[in-house]
């Protein structure tokens, strides 16, 4: 019979097919405890063996154990019954990043290495694993700023854990200025400066450079391609106005052409293209996007559907690239576009496709390799063209003549193709993405911080320009530099013309006004100050007066003068008395003119005062005209006349003899006076003026009486150095010295200036042969003497000043003619100089004013004398002459003439009182 065995678990006559459990904490699994199954059989003996699975209470693991049990009968015959135990792991992996790292950057660069403990997940599990979905992995460069680094781990049953920690590069690296030299020139025309030109400070840093650009590009933004995508991406364009890029495929026109969301970079459509492109780019004027096609494709506009493109074209103009592959650009400053193929930058007219030139590179760093196809169009001025290099990942930035201008780095690669620039980023394809670098930042700034920009107009002196420059972490530096402006312009300074003015009425000074400052002309400010003389308004004294400015602009100093003559035309008051005097026991009496001066007085006050004559004899007891002449300060001279009386009031000296005398035959006897006189004597007895001549003919000097102007005594040699002379030419005494002064003609020389002494004939030479033939002088009242000329003929005379001190002569004026003879002699009362001339009807009389040399031509009446010799003033208006027939005639001031008779002896030249 046979037998069955049963499997019996607990009192159930079933078991469960499986059995679910959580794993435990901490464990990859969990202790399961299964109630043990038993066997039955109609015979006993039954055994329960677990032959696959684990047994019940022990760490079943995460996952389904099967347990397969074996029930055994006494006979041997078995049966089998498994059932699933499942664990589940309900506990998450355990990941923990390091805490959030804050360094400064490296040296010179815009970031930083930074080494950190990579986080490895853990779990109650084998098999997690840890992946990094975000930031930069331990040991790479850090960019300044914040960079989350995040990790993900993943245990076996797909629980996931994520932690995350920041790396912080500050950059505490400041800008490097460096200034221009320091600029030194002279001012501009007429300009208290000069309009100098310098350039910018550069700007180096460790995150860009001076001209924004960046060393560094900093990924911005990713447009993800899609697997439906065909063909080569070649550009892309921006459309401001929907927020969306479109990305052109190149190689054939039935490769796609795709939209992107602008903010987030998410693919939003794709359509054939419709056009085989090459370039593309935003036309801003036209709000289309645009592009170039392969060889003949030309120009076209690319219809959009709404936001995206439609995959249709309309054509602009037809294709004028330098190569068929080229990938062209817009430059929307100047609509043009712009093609770059073997180093040389090709610009198109984008109204009618014309060529406007081409640009070849220049300072183009070694080794470049650029795409070759491939340019894009910044908008930034200085760094307009966009070239991308594919042996340094690069982007290399040019302006629009061509010259290179800066680097930089991206970091991945490209091809031909596959570079763009647009809405600001520099675009390139790898990694089957479009990847949007920042590569320009402007947030360098430099500010003039002391100084003038460039181009301004600068002042003399020296302009110190500060210049600061401040990246955008906030670290500053500065430079400095001076701009210096020369002043290379001098003033100029006119002072005022010389002035000359008289004195003001009752004083011995003059006010003068007189621009103060004088005119001063410079292109710079200037500091003018009188240096020398009185102020303007200021009482200037007689005299030149010396008056300086001196100005200077602080490089240059000029001067200017002028005088201010102060001239004391007033003449002084003379003020005489008349004066009664005695003779003395010598029958002479002499005045002083402080007894003749009665209060003379004069603005400037007197410098001398004299009276002529000054001496009496007992010739002149009476009434006696005298001179009395005031000279001044300024040499001004004045005269008055006053009366001396002379008084004999000495009683002769009677002295008597006794005699013996003898009656004549007749008883008779008479005597005389004088036989009783035994020497009676009298003060006034025999004396007598004496009137002294010479003449132009002979040696000597004759001594006659005034009154009958016959001889009084023999004459006398007159003699030079103990030589006599060849004759006499002038005689007149100084109302200065009381000397007597002659015009001598020495044995063997020329006509000379001369003192003479009337009573020995001896002459004194004064300075050197005159050079103009000298035939009569005259002294005026205060001691200027005057000289004529004379010749011999008609021919017109000349008056001249003579120096009584040195001889030297000065030419005044010339004088009337007559035929021949030539005198002189001044007449004290009425201050003027009297000229004879000539003869008979040929004559000439004239009056000269000796201070302004007005010549008055006086006619001639009564009788007609031959050629005058010499002259002198005998006074109440009339003059003694003596003439070529040896006689004596007198002529008044108004030309009447009356002979006195053949009383001359000789011929005389000149005439003067010995005392």
């Amino acid at each position: 019979m046979a037998s069955i065995a049963v499997l019996l678990v607990g009192e159930s006559a079933s078991y469960p097919n499986s059995l679910t459990a959580n794993s435990s904490s901490g464990e990859c699994g969990t202790i399961v405890n299964i109630p043990e199954p038993t066997g039955s059989d109609d015979c006993s003996g039954a055994t329960v063996t677990l032959i696959d699975g684990i047994p019940s209470g022990s760490l079943f693991p995460v996952g389904t154990t099967t347990n397969i049990y074996e029930v055994t009968n006494g006979s041997g015959i078995t049966t089998r019954i498994s059932f699933d135990i499942t664990v589940i792991d309900i506990e998450d992996p355990v990941i923990a990043c390091p805490a959030n790292i804050t360094q400064d950057n490296d040296t010179g660069n815009c970031g930083a290495i930074v080494n950190y403990e990579t986080p490895l997940g853990t779990d109650n599990c084998s098999g997690v694993t840890t992946v990094q979905t975000a930031g930069l992995a331990s040991g790479e460069l850090f960019p300044v700023g914040t960079t989350t680094n995040t990790f993900v781990t993943t245990d076996a049953a797909g629980k996931t854990a994520t932690c995350s920690f920041d790396i912080i590069v500050k950059d505490t690296e400041a800008p490097q200025i460096t200034c221009p030299a320091s600029i030194t020139q002279n001012n501009d025309p007429g300009i208290c400066g000069a309009v100098v030109n310098y350039e910018i400070p550069t700007v180096t840093d460790n995150c860009n450079n001076n001209l924004g650009i960046l060393t560094s590009g900093i990924s911005t933004l990713q447009l993800e391609s899609v697997s439906s995508a065909s063909g080569i991406p070649s550009a892309i364009s921006y459309n401001p106005g929907l927020v969306r890029y479109y990305s052109v495929n190149a190689g054939n026109q039935n490769f796609s052409i795709s939209c992107y969301d602008g903010t987030t970079g998410a693919f939003i459509s794709t359509t054939t293209a419709g056009f085989d492109y090459r370039g593309s780019w935003w036309n801003p004027f036209t709000n289309q996007s645009e592009g170039n096609g392969f060889s003949s494709g030309g120009i076209i506009v690319t219809n959009l559907d709404g936001d995206c493109p439609d995959g249709t074209v309309t054509s602009l103009l037809p294709a004028n690239q330098p190569n068929r592959q080229s990938n062209g650009d817009f430059n929307y400053d100047t609509n043009e576009i712009v093609y770059y193929n073997s180093g040389r930058i090709t610009r198109v007219d984008r109204t009618t496709g014309t060529t406007l030139g081409t640009i070849t590179l220049s300072a183009t760093p070694e080794s470049t390799n650029y795409a070759l196809y491939s340019i894009g169009y910044t908008g930034v001025e200085r760094l307009e063209y966009a070239l991308f290099d594919k042996s340094t990942d690069s982007v290399h930035l040019y302006n629009l003549e061509g010259e290179f201008q800066g680097t930089s780095s991206i970091g991945i690669s490209s091809n031909d193709f596959n570079f763009s620039y647009e809405n600001g980023l520099a675009w390139i394809y790898n990694g089957g993405k479009w990847n949007g670098f920042k590569i320009l930042d402007f947030s360098i700034s430099i500010v003039q911080t002391a100084g003038l920009p460039s181009g301004s107009e600068f002042p003399v002196g020296t302009t110190t320009n500060t210049f600061e420059a401040t990246d955008s972490s906030g670290n500053k530096s500065a430079c400095s530099f001076d701009v210096t402006v020369k002043d290379a312009e001098a003033p100029q300074i006119t002072c005022p013309n010389s002035i000359v003015t008289d004195t003001d009425p009752g004083t011995c000074t003059a006010r003068v006004t007189f621009s103060n400052p004088p005119i001063v002309v410079d292109n710079c400010v200037v500091e003018t100050t009188q240096t020398a003389g009185l102020p303007s308004g200021s009482n200037f004294p007689v005299g030149e007066n010396f008056v300086e400015f001196t100005t200077t602009d602080g490089t240059f100093t000029e001067t200017c003068s002028f005088t201010i003559t102060v001239e004391d035309k007033v003449l002084p008051e003379a003020i005489a008395q008349d004066l009664t005097i005695a003779l003395d026991a010598n029958g002479t009496a002499t005045i002083t003119a402080v007894e003749i001066n009665n209060g003379s007085n004069d603005n400037c006050g007197i410098k001398s005062i004299s009276v002529s004559p000054s001496s009496f004899t007992c010739a002149d007891v009476g009434a006696n005209t005298v001179t009395l002449t005031v000279i001044d300060n300024n040499d001004n001279i004045s005269s008055t006349t006053s009366t001396v009386t002379v008084e004999d009031n000495i009683a002769p000296t009677a002295i008597a003899q006794d005699i013996i005398l003898e009656l004549d035959e007749d008883g008779n006897v008479s005597i005389q006076a004088s036989d009783l006189d035994g020497g009676s004597t009298d003060n006034c007895s025999g004396g007598s003026l004496v009137l002294i001549a010479g003449s132009p003919y002979d040696e000597f000097l004759n001594y006659l009486d005034p009154s009958t102007y016959a001889s009084v005594s023999p004459p006398i040699s007159i003699t030079v150095g103990g030589n006599p002379v060849n004759g006499l030419n002038g005689m007149d005494r100084s109302p200065i010295n009381n000397e007597v002064y002659i015009v001598v003609k020495p044995s063997g020389g020329g006509r000379r200036l001369a003192t003479l002494d009337p009573l020995t004939g001896v002459a004194t030479i004064i300075g050197s042969n005159f050079s103009e033939n000298f035939a009569s002088i005259t002294f005026d009242s205060v001691g200027n003497l005057f000289g004529v000329t004379g010749d011999g003929s008609s021919t017109s005379e000349s008056l001249f000043s003579i120096n009584p001190s040195t001889g030297a002569i000065t030419y005044l004026t010339g004088l009337g003619a007559g035929s021949d003879g030539e005198a002189i002699a001044f007449n004290p009362d009425d201050g003027l100089i009297y000229h004879w001339s000539g003869r008979d009807s040929n004559f000439a009389f004239e009056s000269i004013d000796p201070v302004t040399l007005v010549i008055t031509s006086i006619p001639v009446s009564g009788y007609l004398t031959d050629e005058i010799l010499g002259a002198q003033y005998l006074g109440n208006g009339e003059f003694i002459l003596a003439n070529l027939d040896q006689e004596f005639v007198t002529m008044t001031t108004t030309g009447f003439s009356t002979q006195l008779g053949d009383t001359a002896p000789n011929y005389y030249k000149g005439m003067e009182y010995a005392s």
